[in-house]
């Protein structure tokens, strides 16, 4: 028997017979089925790795051509007196769209047609009278003139179409040659010229599908369809030299870059007859000349593996030339 109490152990617990027992084992009952979801999670992750893919998209900026568009301009000097046409509502040919004050030239046909009707009357008193016979061819050309000066002042629609927007308002003086606004023909669409990274060219082919989205209505998504695909990559001054003019400035194009194009559907109509492009927002809207888009054009899907793992794929290319 051990008397020494200055030990490590009590001098009980070193009396105590030995007896075997069991590690104690009391987990919580979740940690069962933690254990079988962290395993189903590895599982699902590993198999999405495997089979799942991953797209690689070229995008870039886009603008908004519409070829269709007919752009009307004053005759001759005035104030308009009245606008017959709303922004985005369908016209036809022919179809009078505003009127400019006219008061001189009403007068003008007034006067005409009086002395008509007078020297009318004195040739039929008097069918020999060669004076008034005169006069009528006189003032029949003259009322030619004067009517033709009177059609100048009502402004008419040349084509069927729709109305772009209608900025005029009465009592508005324009000159000769002034843009008064413009008519987009109903069997002509514009087109979108998009410009992507010149480095996805050889990936490019028409017939690809073409994702848009107008600059200012995120998420607005229209499905098209590339129509044509340029053959050189372009810098950023030969970018601008295809564009026009007023449009030259407006893209921020990538450098190098290569131009698509993709064609716009047709208009479509809202139960009030209202046209319109796009929905954003729960709204209809139309496209404009030179508006801003981006486009985006998927380019290549591969296994998300092979992306992880760049070597796996050179591998596997290796091995398929073989």
């Amino acid at each position: 028997m051990v008397d020494d109490d200055s030990g490590l152990f009590r001098r009980e617990a070193v009396e105590a017979p030995a007896r075997e027992g069991n590690v104690l084992d009391n987990p919580p009952p979740w940690t069962a089925s933690l254990f079988w979801l962290l395993f189903a999670a590895i599982a699902v992750g590993l198999l999405y790795l495997t089979f799942g893919t991953i797209s690689e998209y070229a995008e870039g900026p886009a603008i908004i051509r519409l070829e269709g568009r007919t752009q009307i301009t004053a005759a001759a000097p005035g104030t308009i007196r009245r606008v017959y046409v709303d922004s985005s509502r369908p016209v036809a040919a022919g179809q009078l769209l505003l009127d400019l004050n006219a008061a001189q030239e009403d007068a003008e046909l007034h006067r005409i047609d009086a002395e008509i009707e007078a020297q009318t009357v004195l040739l039929l008193q008097d069918l020999d009278d060669g004076d008034a016979r005169q006069s009528l061819v006189r003032l029949r050309a003259q009322r030619r003139y004067a009517a033709e000066r009177r059609r100048e002042r009502s402004v008419y629609s040349p084509v069927n179409g729709v109305a772009g927007d209608v900025l005029l308002r009465e009592g508005q003086y324009v000159q000769p040659g002034e843009h008064l606004l413009t008519v987009q023909s109903g069997d002509q669409r514009g087109t979108v010229l998009a410009f992507l990274p010149g480095r996805y060219r050889p990936l490019l082919q028409p017939g690809m599908a073409l994702r848009l989205e107008p600059a200012g209505h995120k998420y607005s998504y229209q499905e098209l369809q590339l129509a044509w695909v340029g053959d050189d990559v372009l810098g950023e001054q030969e970018v601008r030299r295809s564009l026009p003019s007023t449009l030259a400035d407006t893209p921020p194009v990538p450098r190098p870059s290569i131009i698509v194009r993709a064609t716009l559907p047709p208009s479509e109509r809202t139960p009030d007859g209202l046209s319109y492009d796009f929905m954003s927002g729960g709204r209809p809207c139309l496209y404009h000349e030179g508006m801003q888009a981006t486009a985006a054009v998927r380019v290549q899907r591969e296994p998300i593996l092979l992306r992880l793992i760049p070597a796996l794929k050179a591998i596997l290319e290796n091995r398929h030339g073989d």
